[in-house]
């Protein structure tokens, strides 16, 4: 049971006792920084509570894990957006480079983390919205397939193209995932699902950006909560517990799951993605090298903004000579993230340039950052007026 999740021992095992006797909430909220497992451990959940031999074992044959092993079973749903290109990407080339099970399961995954946004159930009676790319989710499922552990593959060439024609389609999938809020719709959907509940058997709805939700959304999610379904569970996944009202939070046990440790990430890249834990500084800097945005650009920009509202070094420089023009909603908020991260790295390692400032005034420097990442993700905050306000309100403050 949870063999799978690497790092987060005392949380496991709370969940492990938690399962065993009974004793697991409907509502559970797994918050912490991005990168710290949090889906993993959700879907590893949803298949030990779906496991009909109930052991729940990573190598159990019963056909609810071997369905939960592909992302395919009928009684889980996933809610919500992600960053679902870079893990796509990286899943992808770990199966280029091993072609064994585990690195299936892994490709497999990492594209049914964004299919299964498409459940025909989340978009029952908006069929045509996404008409035009049914066929690209027909055709893609149907490729996967050629993946499945067990199945032998076709010379290199052959299923190479075919691994490079899913994540093209993948690309084209992602952009019809939307808004970062999860429509009111869906939730609905949702809530009467949960309540046509089959007698014995656990149905979990996986939720992620639960800190996202407009009103809406929001005060259709808390109805349901009020009332949950027997047998079933919701895991809501965020990254900032504070941005969940606190009517849901009421009803929810929270789960924090902490940065893992260096040793921790280390065996994560060694052990799933078969890299040198040299070659990264941590998690998010692996997943980013996939991305359109050159990590190393990001963590440059990220210092010459914080130097510049800090006033030192290149201080007299005025944001428009920090930032490139046009800056897109993805594009900030991969640089907050590394803005975050950075100055979290400068107040834990006691930085000479920060000596000067008070702790309470870096945490509120950190909560404004998280702030305006809320606002520019949920709010639609345009990125570089959001962006511009931050430069300000540091240098203002500093």
């Amino acid at each position: 049971m949870f063999e799978n999740i690497i790092g987060h021992g005392k949380l496991v095992e709370q969940l492990k006792l938690e399962v065993e006797d009974n004793l697991l909430p409907s509502t559970l909220l797994f918050y912490g920084e991005a990168y710290s497992g949090k889906l993993t451990t959700a879907l590893e959940l949803a298949r030990v509570l779906t496991c009909q031999e109930k052991s729940g074992q990573w190598n159990c044959q019963c056909q609810a894990c071997n369905l939960q092993r592909v992302l395919l079973h009928p009684e889980t749903l996933l809610l919500g957006s992600r960053s679902f290109l870079e893990e796509i990407s990286a899943s992808g080339e770990v199966l280029r480079r091993n072609d064994k099970p585990f690195a299936r399961y892994l490709f497999i995954r990492s594209v049914r983390k964004l299919t299964r946004r498409f459940d025909p159930l989340l978009w029952e009676g908006q069929e045509t919205k996404l008409k035009k790319i049914f066929p690209q989710l027909e055709s893609l499922e149907g490729e996967l397939e050629t993946f499945y552990p067990g199945k032998e593959l076709p010379e290199d060439k052959v299923w190479h193209k075919t691994l490079q024609e899913i994540i093209s389609k993948a690309e084209e999938i992602a952009s019809f995932v939307g808004s970062e809020n999860i429509p009111i719709n869906q939730i609905r959907r949702v809530s009467y699902w949960t309540h046509n509940t089959s007698p014995g058997r656990n149905k979990v709805v996986i939720l992620e950006g639960a800190e996202k939700m407009l009103e809406g959304s929001r005060n259709a999610l808390l109805k349901t909560l009020e009332e949950p379904a027997p047998g079933c569970y919701f895991i809501l996944i965020a990254t900032n517990k504070g941005a969940v009202i606190p009517t849901i939070l009421s009803r929810s046990r929270s789960y924090f799951f902490p940065e893992r440790t260096v040793q921790e990430t280390q065996e994560v890249l060694t052990k799933i993605f078969r890299e040198d834990p040299g070659d990264y500084h941590g998690l998010k800097e692996y997943f980013l090298a996939w991305n359109t945005a050159p990590v190393q650009q990001l963590r440059g920009l990220a210092k010459r903004f914080l130097t510049s509202a800090l006033g030192k070094g290149d201080g007299g420089r005025s944001l428009e000579e920090i930032m490139p023009e046009n800056t897109d909603k993805k594009y900030a908020a991969l640089f907050l993230l590394e803005l975050a991260s950075l100055l979290q790295e400068l107040i834990s390692c006691d930085n000479p340039e920060l000596k000067d400032l008070s702790l309470p005034l870096l945490e509120t420097w950190y909560n404004k950052i998280k702030e305006t990442q809320t606002r520019i993700e949920l709010y639609n905050l345009n990125p570089s007026l959001g962006l511009e306000n931050l430069f300000y309100s540091l240098r203002g403050w500093a």
